[in-house]
């Protein structure tokens, strides 16, 4: 019995240590409500469970160049997974997986249009442009209003949408640029008030996903090839997203 007891423990010792790692996802902070609920589903689809690590697209790109373990990336563009490619640190290329829509989010109803909520704003908050593609859309559509040099003395950057929907609900913002899809997520459905921002105001969301070369590539191909079904595709639109064909 003590040899059988011996032998079990050392089988099951060899079965933690050959145990494949999870499917680690890095995702931009625009998609941590989408990214939710795809994992959700993937999960119950294939019983695989990943790992997802939620940062601005730019903390992402660093974070892999210094050689953080992830599978694949999904950015809230497709330049920076571009840079990846060129980098070689990329198998295969970029791939379009859905473009976004700025909306503009207060708790507070504030009347007249983007303009005009922004005018009556004390504190405006949007993600740092550096490193944030949303950040960047609503700079451009800040300088589209012309109002990026006089909104300067209201505006509080965030590194990323995430940290620009903690404002808004900590009321350290009146308003806020962030993503539809955190304005649909349910956590935040029905508090305050939100007004999509027109597409033509800003260069297009386009955001891309990339599989890491060094992570485990068949395992993260096989969730892209998810993201590409049916079931995904339901999950981004009901998020507001477009689809890549759009």
């Amino acid at each position: 019995m003590v040899v059988a007891m011996l032998w079990l423990v050392a089988t099951m010792q060899v079965g933690c240590e050959h145990r494949e790692p999870p499917l680690r996802i890095a995702a931009a902070s625009s998609t941590r409500y989408l990214i939710d609920s795809l994992v959700a589903v993937y999960e119950r689809e294939t019983g695989i469970v990943p790992e997802v690590v939620i940062a601005s697209s730019g903390k992402l790109i660093a974070q892999i160049r210094q050689g953080a373990p992830f599978d694949l990336m999904l950015s809230a563009d497709l330049a920076y997974p571009e840079e990846l490619v060129a980098s070689g640190l990329v198998q295969g290329g970029v791939y379009h997986y859905c473009t976004g829509q700025l909306a503009l989010w207060s708790l507070q109803e504030m009347s007249g249009g983007i303009a005009g909520k922004l005018h009556s704003a004390q504190k405006i908050a949007i993600a740092n442009p550096d490193l944030a593609p949303y950040g960047k859309a609503a700079r451009e559509v800040l300088m589209r209003l012309q109002l990026w040099e006089q909104m300067q003395d209201k505006i509080v950057f965030g590194e990323s949408i995430g940290q620009v929907n903690q404002f808004v609900l900590a009321g350290a913002a009146d308003v806020g640029f962030t993503t539809q899809s955190v304005a649909r997520a349910k956590i935040v459905r029905g508090r305050g008030h939100w007004e999509a921002i027109d597409r033509d105001m800003h260069a297009p969301l386009r955001q891309g996903l990339v599989v890491l070369r060094n992570g485990q590539v068949e395992l993260a191909q096989d969730f892209v090839s998810f993201l590409k079904g049916e079931q995904a595709n339901v999950l981004f639109e009901s998020f507001g997203y477009l689809l890549p064909d759009e």
